[in-house]
């Protein structure tokens, strides 16, 4: 007898490579407690599905509801969004105050709201801060201040972004609501005591709003819109930063203080009479060192003034040497007929006089080494040590 022939197996068809990534075009990176969105092919099959499976929720949806897809799937985007923002010393404060009716999620018996905060355009996502995350509730109460270091004339180039997340500990955040607000037109003068305003929460991919469309509260809007008047204070733009170097023994370090002068705004004489041309200039002391002067080139007149000049102090062997010093950073007009005139100055140290100075100070020695800490100063009449 013949042995019967087994039946061929059948043939997979090759599957095709995988694209390789140039390694000239790196791909973006993205948090794994945000963004939210980025799904393989498979799990966006899965989700169309379940979209099509809930067709019917759309008919008892009002047409004033806004929809997206994200996470847990289909999101209904209620609610609005209360917040505060401060302007003052070079610091933007946006206090978070709470969310009211957030939408529940499909499958969702609870929601851990946070906020997270952009200042747009961000395409690196380095300005990215967020709120500690509520549990279980669609009225969450948060009460956090993000800070950010800018000045009111970068502020107004920009778009503030909120946005609200459903914290999931397993697979991506689920996305419930956004609010962008524009702060590009005329400019915001926010004031000391600016109070919270309700906004209503977006669909993702909404446009900026303005200030003024905030929801009224207790039946009556009584918040003003104050229209900045531009700054006409003398303004000093400085960097600061430790870094360490080698001691002259082996195995010693010391640190240098580094000053980066970048710009100047504003600047003018404070003489009547005199010329309103300026040639200004910048000169720097280590206190209680006031043998090494160091200052920058003159840039002929102009009110408005770039230098970009590096200036180096020792700064001792240990960052706890600093606590009694003082950066003094004087600025003044070059005359070449007759003395210089001191155009103002400040005193960045724990004994400075205004809370800018103290700030770039405190955030210097608090810093990692090597990491430029900036700040916008307004110069003023100093005592000239």
């Amino acid at each position: 007898s013949i042995d019967p022939v087994p039946a061929p197996r059948a043939l997979r068809s090759p599957r095709a490579p995988r694209p390789s990534r140039s390694p000239q075009s790196p791909q973006p990176s993205h948090d794994d407690d945000d963004d939210d969105l980025l799904f393989e092919k498979d799990e966006r099959d899965l989700i169309g599905a379940r979209l099509k499976r809930v067709d019917s929720l759309y008919s008892v949806i009002s047409a004033g509801t806004t929809m997206t897809s994200a996470g847990r799937g289909l999101i209904e985007v209620t609610g609005k969004i209360s917040f505060g923002l401060t302007l003052s010393d070079g610091k933007l404060k946006i206090l978070v105050v709470s969310c009211e009716g957030l939408s529940l999620p499909p499958r969702a018996t609870s929601i851990d709201p946070y906020v997270k905060a952009y200042i747009l355009p961000d395409p690196h996502k380095q300005t990215k801060k967020k709120t500690k995350a509520a549990r279980k509730t669609l009225n969450p109460t948060f009460s956090e201040t993000l800070i950010y270091k800018i000045s009111a004339l970068e502020l107004r180039k920009k778009t503030l972004h909120l946005s609200v997340w459903d914290s999931t500990r397993l697979g991506h955040n689920t996305f419930l609501g956004e609010v962008k607000l524009s702060m590009q037109s005329s400019g915001l003068q926010l004031s000391a005591d600016s109070s919270p305003r309700r906004y209503l929460l977006q669909e993702m991919g909404s446009e900026p709003i303005m200030i003024s469309e905030a929801v009224p509260a207790g039946g009556g809007d009584k918040y003003t819109v104050l229209e900045e008047e531009e700054s006409t204070d003398p303004q000093l733009m400085l960097g600061l930063r430790l870094v360490p170097v080698e001691g002259k023994k082996k195995k010693s370090k010391i640190f240098n203080l580094e000053i980066m002068v970048k710009s100047g705004s504003n600047l003018r004489i404070p003489i009547k009479g005199k010329d309103s041309v300026v040639d200004p200039y910048v000169k720097c002391y280590f206190l209680p060192d006031t043998k090494n002067k160091q200052k920058t080139g003159h840039v002929n007149k102009t009110s408005n003034p770039v230098w970009n000049t590096l200036l180096t102090f020792e700064a001792g062997s240990s960052v706890n040497d600093l606590g009694s010093r003082l950066i003094q950073v004087s600025v003044w007009h070059y005359d070449r007929r007759s003395s210089n005139i001191f155009l103002g100055g400040l005193q960045i140290g724990e004994q400075s006089e205004t809370p800018s100075e103290k700030d770039q100070w405190a955030r210097l020695l608090a810093a990692p080494v090597g990491e430029w800490v900036e700040e916008e100063h307004t110069i003023r009449p100093i005592h000239l040590k």
